[in-house]
């Protein structure tokens, strides 16, 4: 499971940094609200981006296979033959959101615009994100401090989001803090704080499924994001993963 290093007062202190993995706190307000849910982890270091090009070369394939394999569909037809994306759509429905891997999907498949993120840490989980559905979030394994925290939001959090805005997290929502706070939700997406950047030498990747979503879809969905980072950093190091069940 998901580790961290024994944390003292400071939450920012080089001390209280997510160090390694052991246990994450899995709150009983998750399970409660999400029965059937699962909560993926992948965490990675020695990340050293070198040689870029085969790294391109897949993220411009899967945008061509994304085309020739959705051309023609609608919305609709995306929605009745992916279950994934269905499943996806409801649990966003109930907050009367459109699940936005969905829309991304719709932009690179039917509008053809190029998958592109601010560096390829990003790029990989957009890239993971759109082949397999399966929704997930990126951080800066040494920006997060222990202990981290799975739970289902009460609708008091609030956060500055990556685009600058200050979220307030949906009641009943699934939502990861640390020892300072929120860093991510699934509606509102990732905190600012913690997010990855080109100097990430460790990644947390997180995969947060809804019921219907089965254990082995989120296991393979990390294996092929481990893949895709090592295509730019070769040299990197597994430095755990875990699949947990709400169940």
């Amino acid at each position: 499971m998901i580790g961290v290093a024994p944390s003292p007062g400071d939450p920012h202190s080089e001390d209280s940094r997510l160090a390694r993995l052991s246990d994450l706190a899995v709150d009983a307000s998750w399970r409660a609200a999400h029965p059937g849910a699962i909560i993926g982890l992948l965490a990675l270091g020695a990340i050293e981006p070198g040689d870029q090009r085969p790294f391109a070369a897949r993220r411009a394939a899967l945008a061509e296979e994304l085309r020739q394999r959705l051309a023609g569909k609608s919305r609709a037809d995306l929605l009745a033959e992916l279950p994934a994306l269905r499943a996806y759509a409801d649990y966003y429905r109930r907050f009367k959101k459109t699940y936005h891997v969905l829309l991304q999907l719709e932009s690179v498949a039917f509008k053809g615009r190029p998958i592109a993120g601010p560096g390829p840490l990003v790029e990989t989980a957009f890239m993971a994100e759109l082949h397999n559905l399966l929704l997930t979030a990126t951080h800066d394994l040494d920006m997060l401090a222990a202990p981290l925290r799975l739970a289902a939001a009460d609708g008091t959090e609030r956060y500055a989001a990556l685009g600058g805005q200050v979220a307030e997290a949906k009641a009943g929502d699934m939502l990861m803090a640390d020892a300072a706070g929120t860093v991510c939700t699934v509606i509102h997406g990732q905190a600012a704080r913690g997010s990855v950047s080109t100097a990430t030498s460790r990644a947390l990747f997180v995969v947060y499924a809804p019921p219907a979503i089965a254990p082995s879809l989120v296991s393979a969905h990390l294996a092929e994001i481990e893949t895709l980072v090592r295509l730019f950093a070769p040299g990197t190091e597994r430095e755990g993963q875990d699949v947990i069940g709400a169940g």
